[in-house]
């Protein structure tokens, strides 16, 4: 082969083996670009797989809190419910409350209407002999042997009756037995304390009923009149001191 044939020779491999670098460089370019555009791809993937999962998680969320804010609000309108029924018994307990206390009232009213001895201290045959009183208020104590109410006078403050056999003592208001006295007179003394600062004296014939201590109540029967046309003296006291039973008395009894 001659010198020129050669370098001829050598100009040709050289062409070719530069245009096959020039291939694989071509195709090594691409396949690199290939490999790097499928990782961002996978990479895009797995972004897009992960955006999705959140996006599960949070529509779960989503509706776990939808679900929550349901019950709370049914829990609102059961208590709401629970508030207006309260608030109706709240009102009735009110209103009874109210009723109580009027009736309590009432009842305080009567007891201590109850506890003035404002009736009349006898029921049966019976009638006002006499009333006799002293500017100062004090009793005096009537020393006679007759018990004949004819005979008899009256004491300070006190009122005199004449009662036959079919006539009842009566309490002139509620109270305590305090005391229960035979009396040389008028056979027997009862007062009676009121509790309110009255005290009431009954002084007569008869046949006692109750004791001391005993609790009665206004109109109760406290004495049976046991001896015809005797005398009855009736007194009231008020804070210690006696005090016209006229005052007090209510001679329609």
């Amino acid at each position: 082969m001659s010198s020129e044939e050669k370098k001829h020779h050598k100009h040709y491999i050289h062409f070719h083996l530069s245009k096959l670098l020039e291939h694989k460089g071509v195709r090594i370019g691409f396949v690199t670009a290939l490999f790097a555009l499928v990782v961002i791809i996978t990479v895009l993937i797995c972004v897009i797989n992960n955006d999705h999962k959140k996006i599960k998680e949070y529509k779960r969320a989503v509706k776990v809190l939808d679900e929550s804010l349901d019950t709370a609000k049914s829990d609102v309108e059961n208590l709401s419910k629970q508030i207006e029924d309260l608030s109706a018994k709240n009102a009735a307990m009110g209103e009874s409350l109210q009723s109580a206390n009027d009736d309590l009232a009432a009842l305080q009213e009567v007891t201590n209407k109850e506890k003035l001895p404002t009736a009349y201290p006898l029921k049966g045959t019976a009638a006002i002999v006499n009333v006799a009183l002293n500017e100062e208020g004090n009793a005096v104590t009537v020393n006679q042997n007759d018990n004949d109410a004819d005979n008899l006078s009256v004491s300070d403050n006190e009122v005199m009756f004449t009662v036959s056999t079919d006539t009842n003592v009566i309490a002139t208001a509620s109270g305590s037995v305090t005391e229960l006295l035979e009396d040389s007179d008028y056979g027997y003394i009862i007062r009676i304390d009121h509790g309110n600062g009255y005290e009431s004296l009954y002084k007569g014939m008869g046949v006692p009923l109750v004791s001391v201590g005993d609790y009665v109540c206004q109109g109760s029967v406290i004495m049976k009149i046991a001896a015809e046309n005797s005398a009855f003296l009736y007194q009231i006291i008020k804070d210690g001191s006696f005090i016209d039973p006229m005052t007090c008395m209510d001679i329609n009894g």
